[in-house]
């Protein structure tokens, strides 16, 4: 499985309620490229910074779309293949 990763600020140094405020302006960026979730789930790994998960599939192709996708409205994206517990 492919899970594709919107990535926004770095949490480096940051008080929870900033990581927040990280949390809040990616989920927004997201959301003016058209996808919205009824449901964020976040992904915190050891990147350490706000990630949030906007697709998984089968296929890498489909996979590297969205990153494509999110990339193209300046929003850094990642694909990784396992996502932490």
């Amino acid at each position: 499985m492919y899970h594709v990763l919107a990535c926004g600020d770095s949490f480096s140094g940051l008080e929870f309620p900033e990581r927040d405020r990280a949390r809040e302006r990616l989920r927004e960026r997201v959301a003016e490229t058209g996808l919205t979730f009824v449901e964020h789930y976040w992904v915190w790994d050891e990147t350490n910074r706000a990630q949030l998960l906007v697709a998984s599939t089968s296929s890498s192709h489909k996979a590297e779309k969205f990153r494509i996708l999110l990339e193209r409205h300046g929003i850094g994206a990642r694909i990784t293949s396992q996502l932490p517990f």
